[in-house]
């Protein structure tokens, strides 16, 4: 398993869009236009994360920094 993991230390991003970027990276099932413009890059990084089979968590620590873990199964040869 290959995991990457992204630190945002004091972020700025509010409890609410940060709940909406989770929402569109775990379960977007496509069936809406985003109304964000912004949102429309992280649903083409969904499509990218499912074309690999990769899974997302997202926190947020009492220290507001936003963890973003992406895990990536490897194949053996």
């Amino acid at each position: 398993m290959l995991i990457v993991t992204v630190k945002d230390y004091d972020s700025e991003i509010p409890d609410a869009m940060g709940k909406k970027i989770l929402k569109y990276v775990t379960d977007d099932n496509f069936t809406y236009e985003p109304e964000d413009a912004s949102l429309i890059t992280i649903r083409l990084v969904r499509m990218l994360f499912d074309q690999i089979y990769a899974t997302v968590d997202m926190r947020r620590d009492e220290d507001n920094t936003i963890t973003v873990d992406i895990m990536v199964p490897q194949l053996q040869l």
